[in-house]
C-alpha cells in the first residue's frame, strides 16, 4: 500500500526544498518486527515512512506505480532518512 498527498499546485513545501509531495509506504529499511506492532488485545499496529518526492518523482510513481519508484530509489541508494537536496531519481 502507497499513497501520494501533493501539495497544492505543484507547489514545493518550503522555498528551496525541491519537495512538492509526500509518498506514504511501507519501510524500505526496517523488518516487519519493527513496522508490525502487536497489541495485548491482537490488534497489529503498521507503522509506515513518509517519503518526499520531487515533482518528476510523483509523475513517474502516477505512470509507473510506487514499486518502480521504490526500486528507483533503491538504484540510487534514497533512504528513508529526508535528505534536503537528495537527487532527484528521475531526471
Amino acid at each position: 500500500m502507497e499513497y501520494t498527498f501533493g501539495h497544492g499546485e505543484d507547489e514545493e513545501f518550503a522555498d528551496g526544498i525541491g519537495f512538492n509531495s509526500v509518498m506514504l509506504a511501507h519501510s524500505m529499511e526496517l523488518s516487519d518486527d519493527f513496522t508490525q506492532i502487536e497489541l495485548d488485545n491482537d490488534e497489529i499496529v503498521s507503522v509506515f515512512t513518509l517519503i518526499p518526492l520531487y515533482k518528476e518523482e510523483l509523475e513517474f510513481k502516477k505512470h509507473n506505480g510506487a514499486t518502480a519508484l521504490l526500486e528507483r530509489f533503491d538504484q540510487y541508494g534514497v533512504e528513508e532518512i529526508v535528505k534536503v537536496g537528495r537527487q532527484n531519481v528521475c531526471i
